[in-house]
């Protein structure tokens, strides 16, 4: 394993750059030093940030979402971000899938009184997997997080009743087989 940062680390940094204003980043020639001071999270007035994940990229789109959920009530405006390119959108072994970031993530920020204009969108869906060649073929999927709620202080939570699970919930999708077998997929999950 190469020291120092990969290339969707990078990327991330780069990121966070577009998303903040007077942030410094300095990475040391060999990649293994990093120096960051964070600048302001000015959000961008509802305009998109287009960002493109490298294409060798072998983590999950989740792992530039997950930061930039915890950074977007903080902002100064609204935040809108599009991540596309070598996005993977399914679930990898290092990071879970878009679908539940949106689905059982997201909602717990509503216990914190943040829920108000949160929407995460998969415009394409793309998954991993391995190439003809044996290497790594990454996707090029599309998801576009929309964040319109700013906070300037959260409401504090206080767990005293973790209360009983009443149903298990899930979302199910295939890419490059017929949509049968979903279908089938579902059905069998049901059925246990």
């Amino acid at each position: 394993m190469r020291p120092g940062l990969t290339d969707y680390e990078y990327s991330f940094l780069r990121l966070l750059d577009h998303i903040t204003n007077g942030s410094i980043i300095e990475i040391s020639t060999t990649g293994t030093a990093i120096l960051y001071r964070p600048g302001l999270i000015a959000g961008n007035n509802g305009k998109p940030v287009k960002h493109t994940v490298p294409e060798g990229c072998t983590r999950g789109v989740t792992y530039f979402l997950e930061p930039l959920c915890a950074l977007a009530p903080f902002s100064k405006a609204p935040f809108n971000v599009l991540l596309d390119g070598g996005v993977i959108t399914a679930a990898t072994e290092e990071d879970y899938s878009v679908d539940t970031l949106r689905t059982a993530v997201l909602p717990l920020l509503a216990n914190f009184d943040i829920g108000r204009n949160i929407e995460v969108r998969i415009n394409k869906r793309s998954s991993a997997g391995k190439g003809s060649d044996g290497k790594f073929a990454p996707g090029a999927g599309e998801v576009h997080l929309t964040f319109g709620h700013q906070v300037r202080l959260p409401k504090t939570l206080h767990l005293v009743n973790p209360g009983r699970v009443k149903r298990i919930r899930g979302v199910a999708y295939v890419t490059g087989v017929s949509a049968g077998n979903n279908q089938r997929m579902i059905e069998a999950a049901r059925s246990k």
